[in-house]
């Protein structure tokens, strides 16, 4: 890395040349002396006067490993550019994309200024970092930084992945830009696949129970799964990354093998974090390339030394902050949630904590974090720590992506535990305990356990848009034996993609007979079907977790911590409603109020449901202690007053 007195030497140089009216060739000159003299590119990678990409015509001023430049003597009046020229480096950049090169961005400059360009990226924009002016010398380091933040090439390794370097370079700049508008063309040039629009269904379904009526109301839905697409594959590249697995060779290599979690598990011995769920679908549809070019970015930074909630930061970059809010979504300070489970946690090796509504995993990285300090100063080995853990640090979510980050997020928080016990045993195979699912299970019409069956219903389209109802339904004998039912599951939906029979997978069960074996049976001809449709990729993902709430009912937690959902109850989703009103008039006692009753917020009713899962022996006279449900932004003195105010402590 350069100095800054180099940085404004050569700067300077280059704007001699801007001013005096040199020729395109002596401001390209001046410019790749900076490139060389600063450090952003070694004089071995800078290539000129070259063609785009093998077999294109025109000729490339000067180009970098991903960075094409275009010089002229004045780009046009002032920062704003020729449209002529414009048009010259579009279709620079789009023919090395057609040749297969890895270049994505474009720069046109005179010297002083310099303005940015992508594929695709359309009208000409000359705010924020999409442009840059070198209006003096000093602005040497300027320079040198905004270049470097447009190329992965120039961008420095091992990078520490503190919460505001990942914001701006994952979340905000350009490069998000691009990478947001690529993955949009690639889905909107394949929306109609009937696997993409089942695994859009389902979010989408899902989404609905976890925000309810504004999902409805919701503009644009198909931008906000292209960024929950973009979120779980950065989050999942992140912690693959941390576990020294080589994301940007494998998204050359393997991208499939890196999407689904083949190559994690092999490497960690961990699954339920990183699966073929509703975020796989862009290496379905041809995405090798768009993957590639976001693992570059990826490798950026040295994840191993992630010590925040990184889940929760991108979040919050990705999706902006009007978005949020219309949503009703609010995260909550790391701050905030070390504090709570320090207060309520207090005996962490021995107590089972649950958040039933866990969001990115806040409380849940806290909760971990705890619990592994505790077994290390009780001299625990790896294996009985990280074994510990699993049954002691619980989560759920009804929020599709929110689950697939708070997975991520307890990874992350016990990274070292996972990390220790591998290597003392090779075999060691955990399964993350934050589960997809309704942790008040409201759609249900009567308590589901009174029954002998776990029953999931679906409302999909079919492959022509009609609508599509159905229930999968499975022994509730065999859904409380995960180790077995997870494998079963998979096996079954193995052999109908594979065009086999699934029914022998059954029969070669010899603890399934009787009812049990009809109604799977009739399950498997369900997922036979929707396979026939082209709509079987996400199933087993769907429903593994799905039904795990359920089995997690009969198991009692010693303490809930957690943000409730903070909306009120004629903002859910119409099929909710209903419920929540009947068990907040019988079940709890706890509707109050006429016809401004239904704009009350549901957290006072969560706090009544959420006590069904805590072991009233464990809690002094049977109730949950709401400060455990209490989170809000701010100071500590504002949070907990907004706590008071509240629930009326």
């Amino acid at each position: 890395m350069s100095d800054p007195e180099t940085r404004v030497e050569y700067a300077q140089l280059i704007l001699d040349r801007h001013e005096s009216a040199a020729s395109e060739a002596d401001i390209r000159s001046a410019v790749r002396d900076f490139l060389i003299q600063t450090g952003l590119a070694p004089e071995s990678e800078i290539q000129q006067e070259e063609a785009p990409a093998p077999g294109e015509s025109g000729r490339v001023d000067l180009r970098t490993r991903d960075v094409i430049f275009e010089f002229k003597r004045s780009i046009g009046n002032g920062i704003t550019p020729h449209a002529d020229y414009v048009t010259q480096l579009d279709d620079y950049l789009k023919s090395a994309v057609a040749g297969g090169q890895p270049q994505r961005f474009g720069i046109l400059t005179d010297g002083k200024y310099w303005v940015l360009r992508w594929p695709g990226m359309g009208p000409v924009s000359t705010a924020g970092q999409h442009a840059f002016t070198l209006a003096n010398a000093e602005l040497g380091t300027r320079l040198y930084d905004w270049l470097r933040d447009q190329s992965q090439a120039l961008e420095a390794r091992g990078v520490p992945p503190s919460d505001e370097e990942v914001r701006s370079r994952l979340g905000e700049g350009p490069r998000f830009e691009q990478h947001i508008a690529s993955l949009t063309e690639l889905y909107q040039g394949n929306r109609d696949d009937p696997t993409i629009a089942l695994k859009r269904d389902l979010w989408r379904n899902l989404l609905a129970a976890a925000l309810g009526q504004v999902v409805e109301e919701e503009k644009d839905l198909d931008d906000l799964f292209v960024r929950h697409t973009y979120l779980s594959v950065v989050v999942g590249l992140a912690l693959q990354s941390s576990f020294e697995i080589d994301v940007l060779t494998a998204a050359t290599d393997r991208p499939a093998a890196l999407l689904s979690g083949e190559l994690f598990i092999a490497k960690t011995g961990v699954s339920g974090v990183i699966d073929s769920d509703f975020f796989t679908w862009p290496i379905e549809v041809d995405g090798e390339r768009w993957l590639r070019d976001l693992a570059g970015r990826i490798v950026r930074f040295d994840w191993g030394k992630s010590e925040s909630d990184i889940a929760r930061v991108l979040y919050e970059a990705v999706i902006p902050a009007e978005d949020r809010k219309r949503l009703g979504e609010y995260y909550t300070p790391d701050w905030l949630a070390t504090m709570i489970v320090d207060e309520v946690v207090t005996d962490p090796l021995n107590q089972r904590v649950l958040d039933p509504a866990c969001g990115s995993g806040t409380f849940i990285f806290a909760a971990v974090r705890r619990y592994v300090e505790a077994a290390r100063v009780e001299g625990w080995k790896p294996s009985r720590t990280l074994d510990g853990l699993l049954s002691h640090v619980l989560g759920i979510d009804v929020h599709p992506v929110a689950v697939h980050l708070a997975r991520a997020t307890w990874t992350f928080a016990a990274r070292e535990a996972i990390r220790e016990a591998r290597n003392v045993d090779p075999h060691h195979a955990v399964s993350v305990p934050v589960y997809l699912g309704d942790s008040l299970q409201l759609k249900s019409a009567e308590d589901i356990f009174s029954r002998d069956k776990a029953s999931l219903p679906v409302k999909i389209d079919d492959p022509s848009g009609a609508p599509r109802s159905f229930t999968l339904d499975f022994p509730l004998s065999l859904v409380e034996m995960p180790d077995w039912f997870e494998p079963l599951l998979a096996e079954v939906v193995a052999h109908i993609q594979a065009g086999l029979d699934p029914a022998i997978v059954l029969e070669a069960e010899a603890g399934i007979e009787g009812s049990d074996l009809e109604m799977l049976s009739e399950t498997v001809e369900t997922l036979q079907q929707l396979h026939h449709d082209g709509q079987d990729q996400i199933w087993a993902y769907y429903t593994k977790d799905l039904v795990r709430p359920l089995v997690l009912r009969k198991h009692k937690v010693d303490a809930i911590v957690g943000n409730p959902p903070w909306m009120t109850y004629h903002q859910t989703e119409a099929e909710l409603r209903k419920s929540l009103e009947t068990m907040s008039k019988g079940r709890y006692g706890i509707w109050t109020g006429g016809f401004y009753a239904k704009h009350q917020d549901l957290s006072r009713a969560c706090s009544h449901c959420f006590q069904q899962v805590v072991d009233e022996d464990q809690v002094d006279g049977g109730e949950v202690d709401l400060v455990q449900l209490v989170a809000a932004e701010g100071d500590p003195a504002e949070a907990l007053e907004a706590g008071e105010e509240a629930f009326d402590l």
